[in-house]
């Protein structure tokens, strides 16, 4: 007799055509055997606005190769502060009522919520569980409510209250798998009544993996972008610009560098601080040395880091991102280029572990400034060979399918 397969439902605000690992963690899980379905919303991820494909067939963006989708109505992001709160209330709401409606007539045999900001999103899949009885794994990709502490939120009105709702949400969970360490520290200072807590760190992207294919369209359009800077030293950083990115310490380390003519520092991304970036750059002067490049998709990426000579990666001195382990920092290694920045806690002792870059503290603009003056003086065989630690670092500790291999055993 066949065994049946194990039914799982992965509850995430974000999801394909969004781009984020939990597409590639859905089909993992169903190539290990799993019967997986998702729970999600409109995709309007990161622009504010539903994708037009979508607009055009959802019917579309029901199925996943073969992974059923089942979306829920909200409130676009938008581009203000109230239509991204409204966004993350309407999700929940949207989502919960589906659950009522529809998941409490189905059988799953464990759910699985993807814990991005907000926490609250995770309301649906808690209501789920009580619904169901069934276990209920969380995944925690950033923690909360230290996430809004460092957003600049200090009033005890309001971080009070959501400290308690963050302990019954985190509480909730049977499983807490926590992309970074640091975060452990956390969970437990918080009084979370769980002890079943295990590390999943974010993994190298598909995308990234293997060698990058040249000769293409996207390969043509991004090497005659760069080739206007062949003769410059090129930092390429990507991703999200935002005010965690610490842009104004970043600009005063480069206006500092006695190597400021022989560099050039390209931003590939989009981001809320765009606007007061231009600003900062146009007010030092710094126009041709610090270029915004604007977002491009994520195939790109890995031929904007083979053109470059080192990925940057920078964030503000805040508690929280000490704790933190940014994605990117496994995709940038596994590119077999050198990292640069400004960062501290997890982050900093990974790359220092790995031996593959120059990190200053974070903020240290200074330090900052010394270490683009040391990486214009080093040649191409020690960029090299930094890369390569790198890279092998990140194959033996951050591929999917090992990852994989270390929770499915609690599935």
């Amino acid at each position: 007799m066949t065994k049946a397969k194990k039914k799982v439902l992965v509850v995430s605000q974000y999801f394909w055509p969004e781009n984020f690992r939990v597409n590639e963690l859905v089909l993992e899980l169903q190539k290990r055997g799993f019967d997986v379905d998702v729970l999600t919303s409109i995709p309007n991820y990161p622009s504010g606005k539903v994708f037009p494909e979508y607009l055009e067939q959802p019917k579309k963006f029901e199925d996943y190769f073969g992974v059923k989708v089942y979306r829920v109505p909200q409130i676009s992001r938008r581009s203000n502060l109230l239509s991204l709160l409204l966004n993350y209330i309407s999700f929940v709401v949207s989502a919960c009522v589906y659950c009522i409606l529809n998941i409490r007539h189905r059988k799953y045999d464990l759910i699985f919520g993807v814990q991005l900001s907000p926490i609250f999103s995770m309301l649906p899949a808690i209501l789920c569980k009580k619904l169901i009885g069934a276990p209920l794994y969380f995944w925690v990709l950033d923690i909360w409510p230290d996430s809004v502490a460092s957003g600049g939120i200090k009033n005890a009105w309001i971080i009070y209250p959501l400290k308690k709702l963050c302990k019954y949400i985190y509480s909730s969970a049977d499983i807490l798998f926590l992309s970074s360490r640091g975060f452990e520290s956390k969970i437990k200072e918080m009084g979370v009544s769980n002890q079943n807590i295990v590390y999943f760190p974010q993994w190298i992207e598909a995308d990234y993996l293997g060698e990058v294919e040249l000769g293409t369209k996207e390969d043509d359009e991004v090497k005659a972008l760069i080739s206007e800077w062949k003769n410059k030293v090129i930092f390429t950083f990507t991703g999200n610009i935002g005010d965690a990115q610490d842009f104004p310490s970043m600009i005063k380390g480069v206006k500092k560098s006695l190597h400021v003519n022989e560099l050039v520092i390209l931003l590939v991304g989009d981001g809320r601080y765009k606007g007061e970036l231009i600003k900062n750059i146009k007010a030092e002067g710094l126009e041709k040395t610090i270029i915004l490049l604007g977002h491009y998709p994520p195939r790109y990426m890995p031929l904007f880091y083979y053109y470059s000579h080192y990925l940057l990666i920078s964030l503000k001195d805040i508690p929280i991102f000490a704790h933190t382990l940014p994605g990117k920092v496994q995709s940038y290694m596994s590119s077999g280029r050198p990292l640069v920045g400004m960062i501290n806690g997890e982050a900093k002792q990974v790359i220092n572990e790995a031996g593959c870059g120059l990190v200053a503290p974070s903020g240290n603009h200074v330090l900052f400034a010394s270490i683009l003056d040391r990486c214009c003086k080093i040649g191409e065989n020690e960029r090299q060979e930094l890369g390569k630690l790198g890279q092998s670092y990140a194959y033996k500790n951050f591929r999917l399918e090992s990852l994989v291999n270390r929770i499915i055993g609690y599935f």
